[in-house]
């Protein structure tokens, strides 16, 4: 038929014109990015910047974070059996100061060892191979069985001990030994999620260990609790002057525990009174009244917190409070993650923190779920500031069930092994779609398409001049933030109940204490279908 060939070609001419001028659109959109003239920094520059990233939210001034380039980490091979077993995955033994003889004999691992001279000597049992560890966060016991001819110490390494030349000791043996160790001491130690050898340390210089058993062991362990929903309230003048209305809408809502953010340091002392008030009567309808605060240069100098925390403690005791929650945000300094010195006086704050509050009231700290994937002495983030905290938030934001697994797994099986409640959370505020250009350093001037005006405090994005003879860039990547995938602003308060119910069925830890949602005010700016008639 030809006027059916005819329609069909003029809608592909017509589909046609659409893909090219969808593909001229974001040409000029790139370009637009790339020809920005400048990007002012507000903060410090670092001696050092390996990379730049250059975040564009819709309708806002760009910004930028500077960042270190971090190696590519090992790999990690995960078991899932409830009993992993690595002394037969062992096959590799490294000795150092000694020299070794290695065999299998009726299901024993027999290690004869003699030491070349005086001095440290021993033996590094590899659990897979040298370039990979084995994750054993899932696991709580680990079993040792064997006997030994003399005294020997028994250590551990992970990925950063190992690559260091370290371990840490975790026993004592000699003569016939059969021991399981919690795995919830070791961890505070080592990464068990690249876990990587078993040294052995004999005191005498020719020494024999015969090894049975090597074996990490998990018990099952089943929640006690449905997960809870908790608020963040950040208008506290709200809470003080419509303090009942709040009451009833987080008890309507599920409401377990509201964060509620103290006043300004300014505020008069009736004020504060009256937000200790609200506090108590939070507290009185039997939903926990948790004070909530915090600020990124905090890292720098807590003390404006800990002041407030004290003005606080003056006016609430132990009867209207149940705890303080600091949600410091550090990586929002542009220089944060210049260099690792961010991460510790990260630590160092929520320590002062912590010091300044009173027995009896838990403590609580907010981090996004990519702090554990950051390291600090060697340690994920998240690890060292759960071993310091009560509990923790997490800032999971997405608008599925099935991306929060693979975002907080780490964190709920590090805190089913200490005992630490986690609480995911979960936005419902508007948010701007943001596009990122990430820039790596470019040691070619020619290669370059940006530049670091250090004297002008700006990141130039054009390939730099003759006259810049340092400090070039180039893009490595971009990246676009859709806001519906970490937002839940225009849908509805049930699809948010739905995917809290789905979350608890995909996530069975004992550490998720609940879904803590961001926030109240934006909660109830969603439609409420139960509501209308």
């Amino acid at each position: 038929m030809p006027w059916l060939r005819t329609e069909t070609f003029c809608r592909s001419l017509w589909w046609s014109g659409v893909i090219l001028l969808l593909t001229l659109c974001t040409a000029q959109a790139q370009e637009r990015v790339l020809t920005t003239e400048a990007i002012a920094v507000r903060g410090s520059i670092p001696m050092t910047v390996q990379e730049i990233d250059i975040t564009y939210p819709r309708g806002q001034s760009p910004y930028v974070s500077f960042k270190k380039v971090t190696p590519k980490p090992i790999p990690s091979f995960r078991p899932s059996e409830r009993r992993c077993e690595v002394l037969h995955e062992a096959s590799v033994v490294v000795s150092f100061g000694s020299t070794h003889e290695a065999e299998w004999k009726e299901g024993k691992f027999i290690l004869r060892s003699r030491a070349q001279a005086e001095g440290p000597h021993g033996q590094e049992l590899l659990f897979q191979r040298p370039d990979l560890a084995v994750d054993v966060l899932s696991y709580d016991t680990l079993h040792i069985r064997g006997e030994t001819s003399g005294a020997v110490t028994l250590a551990l390494t992970d990925v950063a001990t190992r690559q260091r030349e370290d371990n840490v000791p975790i026993l004592q043996i000699n003569g016939t030994f059969d021991v399981r160790l919690p795995l919830k001491t070791i961890a505070r130690q080592l990464d068990l999620r690249h876990l990587m050898s078993l040294v052995l340390l004999p005191q005498d210089l020719t020494n024999t260990v015969t090894l049975s058993h090597l074996v990490f062991e998990r018990t099952d362990r089943l929640r006690q609790h449905s997960p809870q929903i908790g608020f963040w309230l950040w208008d506290y003048h709200k809470g003080i002057t419509q303090g009942r209305t709040v009451i009833e809408e987080c008890q309507r809502a599920g409401c377990r525990r509201l964060f509620v953010q103290m006043p300004k340091a300014t505020d008069a002392d009736s004020l504060w009174a009256e937000y200790a008030q609200f506090l108590r009567a939070v507290k009185n309808t039997g939903i926990e009244a948790f004070a909530l605060d915090g600020h990124p240069e905090a890292i720098n100098d807590p003390t404006p917190l800990v002041e407030k925390l004290q003005q606080l403690l003056a006016l609430a005791d132990n009867t209207s409070l149940d705890g303080v929650q600091f949600d410091i945000e550090p990586y929002l300094l542009e220089d944060f993650f210049a260099t690792e010195s961010g991460f510790v006086r990260y630590l160092t704050a929520i320590d002062q923190l912590k010091a300044a509050l009173r027995p009896g009231l838990r403590f609580s700290i907010v981090m996004p779920f990519w702090f554990s994937s950051q390291k600090v002495h060697g340690r994920a983030v998240t690890f060292a500031v759960m071993d310091r905290a009560d509990d923790v938030a997490i800032m999971s934001y997405r608008t599925t069930s099935k991306e929060l697994p693979s975002l907080a797994e780490d964190t709920l099986r590090y805190g089913d092994l200490i005992g630490r409640p986690v609480w995911l959370a979960l936005e419902t505020r508007p948010l701007p779609l943001e596009q990122h250009v990430v820039l790596h350093r470019e040691i070619h001037r020619e290669r370059a398409d940006a530049y670091l005006d250090r004297s002008a405090r700006q990141v130039i994005l054009s390939p730099p001049p003759e006259t810049v003879t340092t400090d070039w860039f180039r893009v490595h990547h971009r990246y676009t933030v859709a806001p519906e995938r970490v937002t839940f602003a225009g849908q509805n308060q049930q699809i948010v109940q739905s995917v809290i119910a789905e979350t608890s069925k995909l996530l069975s830890n004992p550490s998720l204490a609940g879904v803590v949602i961001h926030d109240l005010p934006g909660y109830l700016a969603l439609t409420d279908e139960s509501r209308k008639e």
